[in-house]
């Protein structure tokens, strides 16, 4: 399986150095695990306080440390992860606004990648 950030390189549209600067800055754009539980109030004060002194003491993160006290289930865990693809910024927002690809290039390229069925099942 290929991600698109590895397609881009392989197809030599980006160099593997500028495709992990982007994405630590899409990294940037997501909150911490915690703040995004509070702010959406999926879970309540006193247990994130709770998750937050298990993590410390433990030294895990956010999701160990839920799965240790009981709290992580399935709903948590999908209510998260929309929330974070909702933040997230992609990957070719950040190529377009570095200039670092052109929008008719990382048309193409998306295009092209996901016409191959490979790419698509993982």
């Amino acid at each position: 399986m290929t991600n698109f950030g590895q397609f881009l390189v392989e197809k030599k549209l980006i160099a593997s150095d500028v495709l992990l600067d982007c994405l630590i800055e899409q990294l940037r754009t997501i909150p911490p695990t915690c703040q995004l539980v509070k702010d959406k109030k999926l879970m309540g004060t006193d247990q994130i306080l709770q998750i937050l002194e298990k993590q410390a003491s433990a030294e895990i993160g956010f999701k160990e440390a839920c799965l240790a006290l009981g709290f992580w289930n399935s709903e948590l865990e999908s209510s998260i992860k929309k929330e974070l693809i909702s933040v997230r910024s992609p990957l070719g927002n950040i190529l377009l606004r570095r200039n670092l690809i052109s929008l008719t290039e990382l048309t193409k390229a998306l295009d092209e990648f996901l016409s191959d069925d490979q790419n698509l099942l993982n």
